[in-house]
């Protein structure tokens, strides 16, 4: 298991998917201009491995703005976070146009929404997939 994987990212220079930043918003605070980094910060009921979804529509800037979270296929899953910052492990060719995505709360106390909102930041230093 992984020299398939190894061969393939040798020979024909394809990377399908890849560790990028990624961050986390309260409600309502999305755009880059008022994302302050909280490293004390935290989020009741999101665990690591979990899901990232697509929204629609993607320009959605609060959870009641979400009309569809696409249900049958995540993108990527957070496998570390410090506070509102983090990393997720993605596919690239899945990540939606503006980097937004949702990611759903399972262990919450009732009331509380049940997903957050994020973004996902490619750095345009990255070399670009060619084949």
């Amino acid at each position: 298991m992984g020299q398939e994987l190894i061969t393939r990212t040798l020979h024909k220079g394809v990377v399908r998917k890849r560790v990028v930043p990624l961050r986390l918003y309260e409600e309502g605070q999305r755009s880059d201009k008022e994302f302050v980094p909280n490293p004390t910060c935290t989020f009741e009921g999101l665990d690591l491995g979990s899901e990232l979804h697509k929204i629609e529509p993607n320009t959605a800037t609060t959870i009641r703005e979400i009309t569809k979270i696409e249900p049958t296929r995540n993108f990527g899953k957070i496998i570390g976070l410090v506070g509102n910052m983090g990393l997720a492990l993605v596919r690239l060719e899945d990540i939606p146009p503006n980097g937004t995505f949702a990611v759903h709360r399972p262990h919450l106390s009732p009331g509380a929404p049940t997903f957050l909102l994020g973004r996902v930041t490619i750095p345009d230093w990255w070399p670009v997939n060619t084949k």
